[in-house]
């Protein structure tokens, strides 16, 4: 390949991406034209420009000669001493029967169970976490499940025994729950311990009961709200300070429904983070509806907008926060020096399996997060008796040599989000699957690098 580049042309302007250099230039047309010809081996008339962005760094070959991440040999020290988050699934037992769910049966993985956590292997858990965050600053424990609130008394346990064992180390608590069994016990409990809570809601009633459902197959968008409605009106601080709020986005639903939703009087300054259903392992196409597509764009559009001073923000869906966030990230990366590709590389996507949120499940198994199946041989990294297996952690981490010679040549290597869990068939880790992601990853790379570009046009400042 005799570059390692991607070029494009957006509103008249002409763009050139170097990989090599991690960089986004603005260029002429006439100089686009040239750098097309002397990649495709074609004469160059006048060479002026491109040779002086050769002795800059700039259209060179691909420089990889070999894909490894670079912190395959501090695996065993980051997981032995850098711990940052452990979860603890202290039930498989669940009160709700969301569609989308990956316990739901729709996915490769586990199906609902009455499966408990019990208390001795959260303790080992919680000592385990000890054991292996000595360089960790700060540490967070997770409760999740099923729903966890169904084995409150088995949490209280485990947060009155981590505060005994951990004296002088920072340590914080979360939940994710449904939210259908808070009280106000609860509540006090969480407040006299400091515990953030992040509950599950997708919406107005249509919406929302159209996937979150109770397990009797009725809708749960009354009892949700009445709880989250409780906690605002009884423990205004606590509600303002700890808790934030979990929408998961059914592409076939509308997008505006959505934007007044979060904009209600419960929800107005509240933290939303949305995402879309879960296509990892799923054994069913997700679709996205026209209507929806439509709407998400205009949205998109009208968030530009408010970036550029154009539109209030109150105008500006907050659903589309986190993903600007991303796209800002990004952005800011290119304009720092670039460094010169390395000779050995991994593409961005996988972080240390386990370091940064080991999953721990009833059973005690350990996966890298909670996101992973549970079904997965491959995901599956150790257990509490027994340690990690880190030679398993080392494999997901180098995800990228299942396909070693398309990302030595892939544009987006910098930029690539894949992880081994996009590889994961359960059986084995599998080239073909990661290779049918990495072309929607390229994708959307590219539609970001162009949403950033126009942003850019506009006058906008990364920052």
């Amino acid at each position: 390949m005799k570059s390692f580049i991607l070029m494009f042309k957006q509103n008249g302007n002409f763009y050139l991406y170097d990989a090599n250099r991690n960089k986004i230039l603005l260029i002429s047309s006439e100089h686009f034209k040239q750098i097309q010809g002397y990649i495709t081996d074609k004469p160059v008339d006048d060479m002026t420009f491109i040779n002086k962005l050769i002795s800059n760094g700039f259209l060179g070959p691909s420089r990889i000669q070999g894909i490894e991440h670079p912190m395959t040999d501090y695996i065993s020290n980051y997981l032995d001493n850098k711990l940052a988050k452990l979860t603890l699934q202290v039930t498989q037992k669940c009160n709700f029967r969301c569609e989308y769910c990956s316990y739901s049966g729709a996915y490769e993985n586990r199906v609902h169970s009455n499966e408990n956590m019990t208390i001795d292997t959260a303790q080992k858990a919680i000592d385990f976490l000890f054991d292996h965050s000595s360089q960790s600053k700060q540490v967070n424990i997770g409760f999740y499940g099923g729903e966890p609130l169904l084995s409150f008394d088995l949490i209280k346990e485990c947060v009155e025994y981590t505060e005994a064992k951990y004296i002088g180390k920072d340590v914080s608590f979360t939940m994710t729950t449904n939210g259908s069994l808070i009280d106000r016990k609860i509540i006090d409990f969480f407040i006299e311990h400091n515990i953030s809570l992040s509950i599950s809601v997708d919406g107005p009633k249509e919406i929302h009961n159209k996937n979150r459902k109770l397990a009797n197959g009725c809708g749960s968008y009354e009892t949700v709200h009445e709880k989250i409605r409780l906690i605002k009106e009884e423990y205004p601080e606590y509600y303002k300070e700890k808790v934030t709020f979990l929408m998961v986005l059914d592409p076939e639903t509308n997008v505006g429904c959505l934007n007044q939703f979060c904009s209600s009087e419960l929800f107005d300054d509240s933290i939303i983070s949305s995402s879309f259903i879960n296509d990892l392992n799923s054994k069913n196409d997700i679709r996205y509806s026209e209507d929806f597509t439509i709407g998400w764009e205009y949205e998109k559009f009208k968030f530009y907008l408010s970036k550029l001073g154009n539109l209030a923000e109150s105008n500006a869906s907050r659903l589309l926060s986190f993903e600007f966030q991303d796209l800002n990230d990004m952005f800011l990366k290119f304009e720092k020096d670039a460094m010169d590709m390395p000779a050995v590389v991994h593409h961005g996507g996988p972080c240390i399996p386990g370091q940064l949120r080991l999953f721990v499940t009833t059973s005690g198994d350990l996966f890298p997060c909670e996101r992973v199946s549970e079904s997965s041989v491959s995901m599956k990294i150790g257990h509490i008796n027994s340690g990690f297996e880190y030679d398993k952690a080392a494999r997901l981490l180098n995800i990228g040599k299942l396909s070693e010679d398309d990302c030595k040549s892939c544009f987006a290597i910098r930029l690539c989000s894949v992880c081994a869990a996009h590889a994961d068939n359960i059986t084995e880790l599998s080239q073909q699957k990661k290779s049918l992601v990495c072309n929607s990853v390229r994708r959307g790379v590219i539609e970001k690098i162009k949403d950033g570009c126009a942003l850019l046009e506009l006058g906008y400042q990364f920052k």
